[in-house]
This record gives C-alpha cells, sequence and structure tokens, in this order.
C-alpha cells in the first residue's frame, strides 16, 4: 500500500540525521578527507554566527531542548537562521553532540556556566575548527 499522508518534517529530520551522521562518519575516519568537513562554514555562514551572542544563546537552547542530538539541534537552528548553511550547521550539531557526550557533568546544571564551555571548547573545538574551517573564537564569546 503506498502511504500519501507523512509528515514531510519528520522526512527532513530522518534525512538530516543520516546525513549528520554520515558527514561525522566521513570527518572522523577521514573517508573523503576534508570532502565535507574541512570549511564547511563560508564568509556569509560566518557573518552570521561570528562573535554572535543572539545566535549562540539560540545555539545553546536548540542543544539543550535538542538533549543533545545534532541532527535536531541543527534544525533548531536554522529555524531561527534559515540562511546558515546545512553543511555549516551540521558542524555546530556535531560540536553540540560532542558537548552532550564529554561535558554532561559540567553542563547538566547550567549550559552558560563558565565551566561548561571550557570543557566544550576543549573537548570539541578542535573539531569544530576542522569541520567549520574556522577558528573556534569565532564562537567562544
Amino acid at each position: 500500500m503506498f502511504y500519501t499522508n507523512f509528515n514531510h518534517s519528520l522526512c527532513e529530520i530522518i534525512f538530516m540525521r543520516l546525513r549528520t551522521i554520515m558527514s561525522l562518519a566521513i570527518c572522523t575516519f577521514g573517508i573523503a578527507a576534508g570532502a565535507y568537513c574541512a570549511g564547511s562554514c563560508n564568509q556569509a555562514d560566518q557573518q552570521i554566527f561570528g562573535h554572535n551572542a543572539r545566535f549562540n544563546e539560540t545555539w545553546r537552547t536548540c542543544g539543550e531542548n535538542a538533549s543533545g542530538h545534532a541532527s535536531a539541534t541543527v534544525h533548531c537552528i536554522r529555524e531561527s537562521y534559515p540562511n546558515l548553511s546545512l553543511e555549516c550547521g551540521n558542524c555546530f550539531g556535531s560540536f553540540t553532540s560532542c558537548a552532550a557526550h564529554h561535558c554532561w557533568s559540567q553542563c547538566m546544571v547550567d549550559s552558560a556556566s563558565v565551566e561548561c564551555k571550557q570543557c566544550g571548547l576543549s573537548n570539541c573545538g578542535p573539531g569544530w575548527e576542522q569541520c567549520s574551517g574556522s577558528h573556534v573564537g569565532l564562537i567562544s564569546g
């Protein structure tokens, strides 16, 4: 039976999750070194997130609401910043997932705390820099 009444948003979320998983595998295992991960954020993306406290707050809130899940974080961020490229957004989703894994105890009570930010930057900043092609200083403000 052909199912014609499906939820497009659900399909988009599933597609984004698959794409995020594949991009993480590519970056992590070097399947296509640099093809997707290095420099995924272009100048237009950098103007959206660079030294932007409002963007950082949206990212933090989205990450919390998504419980650290990369694809849901990306989807949420791009609802507020639709001009942020999906490729660049995936770098923020990957950072969020990394921080949820490595910094749970530092971020559980207050994801805006100095301890949480330091843990995220030290554990996940290098991966974000590789993915985005940008310096972590753009997001640490």
